[in-house]
């Protein structure tokens, strides 16, 4: 069901609906799929269970031409060497083999071989190397003779890509004998396998409001899914600016992308916000001059999850992700809280991360960001406030 645009008064929007709590229970209404949009086919459930489709391929599917495989891993903090995330191999009459593998030192590498063609790719480990949590993006498009490799570490994310030319087409029945391959083995630091037809972005800033999220305006409030190129948005610190872009990306709910619920009455939510776990918040508050010495910080949505101020959704849904961009970086009301705009850094400067990005279509007009509109804490900072401020019961 398509989002209506809907004006609110700016006191803030009606309390409750979208997202709203019941028990355990977390609802979430999704946008209707955008024409042209990436299809997720295939994406494997827990451990164990092999491939679950979700739009899957016909029977009679054959070669698949344009596709992107998502996968995401974590390993031991000590980790080291070389890990085979995916083997498999297929024999009938073309044999088709694949492999991919990751090394902590030299990055992530593939090797496709199907009947007498062979390819390799490769894409190196991020400046300042990995944590223990990374997301590997592979997006092959056989018409243009295209292919990226792409690198996340979750926790910094940090971004490396590759780019090269020819890729292999996938036979639709090897790709889902892949996933099975994968959660059963060979390595158990696989958390979740995707695979989607067309380009699916992975790497690089990720939008991170649902996209039934309700954005302040100097209209009222509209769902950020109703937002377009020019629209006005009413900013914390620059008043109404223009919106110069919208991006949106539809995630499936496991490992990095399982939502999270902003509870209503915490952090200033009137009603209940979804957002992807590293979308930034705004804190502020006597704990915030106390520990850093600022009024207000930006604090990733993941660390508050773990009191009564967030919740985990469930996880296994699809979820529309909506991400605002602006010349210059800012905070913006959603649902009532104050949440950080889409922060791009230096992204522009690097033409093969803004393709394997959501933002690729707007490759030429994307500003360069150089500072964020609020200190941004560390890890360590942001646990320990999100631990003092459930320790005083404090909502705001």
């Amino acid at each position: 069901m398509t989002v209506a645009r809907r004006h609110m008064p700016e006191t803030g929007p009606p309390a409750g609906g979208v997202g709203a709590v019941a028990g355990s229970v977390i609802r979430l209404r999704e946008p209707a799929r955008a024409p042209g949009a990436p299809i997720w086919r295939l994406v494997s459930g827990a451990p164990g269970e092999g491939a679950v489709p979700t739009r899957p391929w016909g029977p009679g599917a054959g070669a698949i031409g344009c596709g992107s495989l998502v996968v995401e891993c974590r390993f031991p903090d000590t980790w080291r060497g070389h890990r085979t995330l995916i083997h498999h191999r297929q024999d009938n009459s073309q044999t088709h083999d694949f492999m991919l593998g990751i090394d902590a030192e030299s990055g992530v590498s593939l090797a496709q071989r199907q009947g007498g063609r062979l390819l390799r790719a490769g894409a190196p480990v991020p400046g300042g190397g990995l944590s223990g949590a990374v997301i590997l993006g592979y997006h092959w498009d056989e018409a243009a003779r295209f292919w990226s490799l792409a690198i996340e570490d979750v926790l910094t994310g940090a971004v490396s890509v590759s780019t090269g030319h020819d890729p292999q087409p996938f036979p639709a029945q090897a790709l889902g004998a892949m996933i099975d391959a994968s959660t059963a083995g060979p390595d158990d630091a696989v958390i979740w396998v995707g695979v989607a037809e067309g380009r699916m972005p992975v790497a690089g800033p990720m939008p991170g409001l649902a996209a039934q999220s309700l954005i302040l305006t100097p209209t009222g409030y509209v769902a950020a899914a109703d937002l377009r190129p020019g629209d006005l948005v009413t900013t914390r610190d620059m008043g109404a600016q223009p919106l110069l872009w919208s991006a949106g990306v539809r995630m499936p709910g496991r490992g990095a992308w399982v939502p999270e619920v902003i509870r209503a009455n915490y952090l200033g939510a009137r009603r209940d916000l979804c957002v992807l776990p590293r979308q930034r918040i705004v804190v502020g508050g006597a704990e915030v001059e106390y520990l850093f010495g600022e009024e207000e910080v930006l604090v990733e949505a993941g660390y508050f999850v773990h009191g009564r101020m967030a919740v985990s959704a469930p996880s296994g849904g699809m979820t529309q992700y909506i991400g605002l961009v602006f010349a210059e970086p800012d905070l913006i009301c959603a649902n009532g809280c104050w949440v950080e705009s889409l922060w791009l850094g230096t992204l522009a400067r690097h033409p093969e991360r803004v393709a394997a990005s959501c933002l690729a279509d707007a490759a030429a007009r994307l500003p360069v960001h150089t500072h964020t509109a609020r200190r941004v804490l560390k890890g360590y900072e942001a646990r320990t406030l999100a631990a003092m401020r459930v320790q005083n019961g404090i909502h705001r």
